[in-house]
């Protein structure tokens, strides 16, 4: 009887991370771009291209991991911002409610 080996010669499996943190108002009507965290600051596949551009945050951490330095950062930098141009352009009030749990990366002091 022929015997098969079934582990991969010389490859190791692949053990890339990535986080994304999707966000969009409670009506479902606005759709903020995403934070895309890699290890990486750029990928191979981007070469050429202004992640800028692109339609997403980019940050890269050397685990992929939401922090808290990347929460603050991300709330403070893109959150509001883009909260305040979408309430502005709907004639809201400046009111948000935003509900998040109690990881650790969800600082309390936010500011």
């Amino acid at each position: 009887m022929a015997k098969f080996n079934t582990k991969p010669s010389g490859n190791k499996a692949v053990k890339d991370s990535i986080t994304i943190l999707f966000y969009s108002s409670a009506s479902d009507d606005h759709l903020m771009k995403p934070l895309v965290i890699n290890k990486a600051k750029m990928l191979h596949a981007f070469k050429g291209i202004r992640i800028s551009n692109l339609p997403i945050y980019w940050i890269d951490n050397t685990k992929a991991w939401v922090t808290v330095t990347i929460f603050k950062y991300w709330l403070n930098k893109c959150l509001v911002p883009d909260a305040k141009n979408y309430l502005k352009k709907k004639a809201l009030p400046l009111k948000v409610l935003q509900l998040i749990n109690n990881a650790p990366d969800h600082s309390q002091d936010l500011q």
